[in-house]
């Protein structure tokens, strides 16, 4: 299980979440220098916590294991309730401490609390023996997998989560997940452009590059030779029930893009049968005629079965979303939707509701544009115009700008 990240807007882990990330199953090495982790997190005066679930014998063996870790400026770190470091208060001036551990059957967890006060910022954990580490950490800071020569070309993640690979293939081990707007050097790709490699946190690793956009040219980034085996045929996709009809002369694709190649043509007014659908909800995988492609999804509406019986078959893993409310005044979504901190777009987007998503409405702006709603923990404002009522009146939210 890889490392999962939060990081805050001030030295004590409170406040406002500001960006998460999550990072390889191996032990934390993090060095940002003088510069900022990610998103809105500001080079100085930062916190951070990093959590991480291994569990005796499923991961790694029963027994005795020596904990090594460092960080400029402070940091913390427990194993379960058990306080093993505690450098929160006193600077810890990156250098190395050690404490044995012992793990008994069962899950176990780590954390680590991370305090970036100003100039440069850097963590590190490992310990031995390196079990449930991939890659592994040495305690000096070695024995990673070497990143290659950067090339000055960058690709940001499109996608709400994107699996980052050992290898580029589908069949390759997940090394960690990367979430949109995540930007990182591109170091190589493969001779036909389908994937991209990345230097992710000095861990070299493939993605797949329609799921990334890119800034520098992509072409003048040099062609890997991974030693990827030929690939396994797919596993069938399974029939959901969901019927479509085109509503236009409709291309079937093989990938859920346009820079995808053409495989087939559905006439207007064809009946097809929907597989399933991409993680940003604008593309349907169909099977015409013997054959199974993506054709995009405005340009098909359902007329048996329901949307969300659809499985997402496009190698990603879509956004989290919470339970559907039952009570009170209910919208949904029509478009992907940005959940702000205030009635307004100078506001701070806080949360994302996907196509589809059912939110509680608590209020309404006094303009009339905005609505208050609750989408799991997070009561926000989003945009009117964009979500249709399902259940209750709107005229009975209370009317408030706060």
């Amino acid at each position: 299980m890889p490392w999962y990240g939060e990081f805050f807007n001030g030295l004590d882990l409170g406040g406002g979440l500001v960006f998460t990330s999550s990072y390889p199953p191996s032990g934390l090495d993090l060095n940002w220098g003088q510069g900022s982790p990610g998103g809105a997190v500001p080079a100085d005066n930062f916190s951070a916590r990093f959590t991480r679930t291994l569990n005796v014998p499923t991961d790694l063996p029963q027994g005795v294991y020596t904990f090594y870790a460092r960080a400029d400026d402070n940091f913390r770190f427990w194993v379960d309730a058990t306080l093993i470091f505690d450098y929160w208060e006193t600077f810890a001036n990156s250098q190395t401490y050690t404490s044995e551990v012992t793990l008994l059957n069962g899950p176990h967890t780590l954390k680590f609390e991370y305090r970036e006060r100003t100039s440069d910022a850097l963590l590190f954990l490992t310990w031995t023996p390196p079990n449930a580490q991939n890659p592994i950490l040495a305690p000096d800071g070695g024995g990673t997998v070497s990143p290659a020569a950067p090339t000055g070309v960058t690709a940001t993640v499109n996608i709400s989560v994107l699996n980052f690979r050992s290898a580029p293939s589908l069949s390759a081990e997940v090394l960690s997940k990367l979430n949109r707007g995540e930007t990182y050097p591109v170091t190589g790709r493969t001779a036909d452009n389908a994937w991209a490699q990345l230097n992710v946190n000095n861990v070299s690793g493939w993605v797949s590059a329609q799921y990334v956009t890119f800034t520098g040219d992509f072409n003048s980034v040099p062609v890997v030779d991974a030693g990827v085996p030929a690939p396994a045929a797919p596993a069938p996709v399974q029939p959901t029930g969901v019927m479509g009809r085109v509503m236009g002369n409709l291309r079937v694709r093989q990938s859920p893009t346009t820079r995808s190649a053409k495989i087939g043509l559905m006439p207007w007014g064809t009946e097809v049968e929907l597989l399933g659908k991409n993680a940003g909800h604008s593309w349907y995988m169909v099977s015409f005629n013997g054959v199974v492609g993506w054709s995009y999804a405005p340009w098909i509406r359902i007329i048996q079965g329901a949307f969300d019986q659809l499985p997402y078959t496009d190698g990603t893993q879509p956004e989290y979303a919470p339970p559907p409310p039952t009570q009170g005044v209910i919208v949904q979504a029509y478009g992907n939707m940005r959940i702000r901190s205030g009635p307004g777009l100078q506001y701070p987007k806080i949360a994302r509701a996907v196509w589809g998503t059912r939110l509680q409405v608590l209020g309404r702006s006094t303009s009339g544009l905005w609505l208050k709603v609750q989408y799991g923990d997070v009561v926000g404002w989003t945009y009117a115009a964009w979500y249709r009522t399902v259940q209750g009146d709107l005229t009975t939210v209370p009317v408030t700008d706060q």
